[in-house]
Protein backbone atom coordinates (compact mmCIF):
# COMPACT_ATOMS: atom_id res chain seq x y z
CA UNK A 1 0.00 0.00 0.00
CA UNK A 2 1.31 3.45 -0.85
CA UNK A 3 2.47 5.48 2.15
CA UNK A 4 -0.37 8.05 2.14
CA UNK A 5 -3.30 5.62 2.76
CA UNK A 6 -1.45 3.31 5.14
CA UNK A 7 -3.17 2.57 8.43
CA UNK A 8 -6.51 3.09 6.64
CA UNK A 9 -7.23 -0.65 6.41
CA UNK A 10 -6.68 -0.66 2.61
CA UNK A 11 -4.46 -3.73 2.69
CA UNK A 12 -6.49 -5.49 5.33
CA UNK A 13 -9.70 -5.11 3.33
CA UNK A 14 -8.08 -6.96 0.42
CA UNK A 15 -6.76 -9.92 2.41
CA UNK A 16 -10.00 -11.94 2.81
CA UNK A 17 -10.62 -11.76 -0.93
CA UNK A 18 -7.04 -12.87 -1.56
CA UNK A 19 -7.66 -15.99 0.54
CA UNK A 20 -10.88 -16.70 -1.37
CA UNK A 21 -9.26 -16.25 -4.75
CA UNK A 22 -6.27 -18.40 -3.87
CA UNK A 23 -8.55 -21.19 -2.73
CA UNK A 24 -10.66 -20.96 -5.91
CA UNK A 25 -7.46 -21.24 -7.96
CA UNK A 26 -6.52 -24.40 -6.09
CA UNK A 27 -3.75 -23.02 -3.89
CA UNK A 28 -3.07 -24.96 -0.73
CA UNK A 29 -1.15 -22.26 1.18
CA UNK A 30 -0.29 -18.59 0.88
CA UNK A 31 3.20 -17.22 1.30
CA UNK A 32 4.71 -13.77 1.18
CA UNK A 33 7.83 -11.78 1.93
CA UNK A 34 7.72 -8.66 4.09
CA UNK A 35 10.46 -6.23 5.03
CA UNK A 36 12.03 -7.10 8.36
CA UNK A 37 11.51 -3.49 9.46
CA UNK A 38 7.81 -3.43 8.53
CA UNK A 39 6.41 -4.50 11.89
CA UNK A 40 2.87 -3.18 11.26
CA UNK A 41 2.58 -5.34 8.13
CA UNK A 42 3.99 -8.36 9.95
CA UNK A 43 1.39 -7.93 12.71
CA UNK A 44 -1.37 -7.67 10.10
CA UNK A 45 -0.22 -10.83 8.34
CA UNK A 46 0.03 -12.68 11.65
CA UNK A 47 -3.53 -11.59 12.44
CA UNK A 48 -4.58 -13.35 9.21
CA UNK A 49 -2.75 -16.55 10.07
CA UNK A 50 0.63 -16.04 8.42
CA UNK A 51 3.62 -17.23 10.43
CA UNK A 52 7.31 -16.44 10.01
CA UNK A 53 9.09 -19.36 8.33
CA UNK A 54 12.45 -17.98 7.26
CA UNK A 55 14.52 -15.03 6.17
CA UNK A 56 15.74 -13.94 2.75
CA UNK A 57 18.96 -12.10 3.47
CA UNK A 58 19.42 -8.79 1.64
CA UNK A 59 16.24 -9.47 -0.36
CA UNK A 60 15.34 -5.85 -1.12
CA UNK A 61 17.71 -4.31 -3.65
CA UNK A 62 17.01 -0.69 -2.69
CA UNK A 63 18.69 -1.05 0.72
CA UNK A 64 19.65 -4.74 1.06
CA UNK A 65 17.12 -5.20 3.83
CA UNK A 66 16.18 -8.74 4.82
CA UNK A 67 12.73 -10.13 4.07
CA UNK A 68 10.74 -12.27 6.47
CA UNK A 69 9.12 -15.21 4.67
CA UNK A 70 5.65 -15.94 6.01
CA UNK A 71 3.30 -18.86 5.31
CA UNK A 72 -0.26 -19.75 6.23
CA UNK A 73 -1.58 -23.11 7.29
CA UNK A 74 -3.46 -25.02 4.60
CA UNK A 75 -6.20 -22.83 3.18
CA UNK A 76 -8.72 -25.64 3.65
CA UNK A 77 -7.89 -25.85 7.35
CA UNK A 78 -11.08 -25.24 9.30
CA UNK A 79 -9.44 -23.02 11.93
CA UNK A 80 -7.92 -20.77 9.27
CA UNK A 81 -11.21 -20.50 7.36
CA UNK A 82 -13.03 -19.59 10.56
CA UNK A 83 -10.39 -16.98 11.40
CA UNK A 84 -10.75 -15.36 7.97
CA UNK A 85 -14.56 -15.42 8.21
CA UNK A 86 -14.48 -13.68 11.60
CA UNK A 87 -12.02 -11.05 10.37
CA UNK A 88 -14.13 -10.45 7.25
CA UNK A 89 -17.26 -10.00 9.37
CA UNK A 90 -15.43 -7.59 11.66
CA UNK A 91 -14.30 -5.51 8.68
CA UNK A 92 -17.84 -5.42 7.30
CA UNK A 93 -19.24 -4.31 10.66
CA UNK A 94 -16.77 -1.43 10.79
CA UNK A 95 -17.75 -0.38 7.27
Amino acid sequence: VRPDPRRGKVGERRLPDLFDRAERLGAEWLTLEVRASNLPAQRLYEKYGFRPAGIRRRYYSDNNEDAIIMWTDRLRDRALRERIAKLRASLQERG
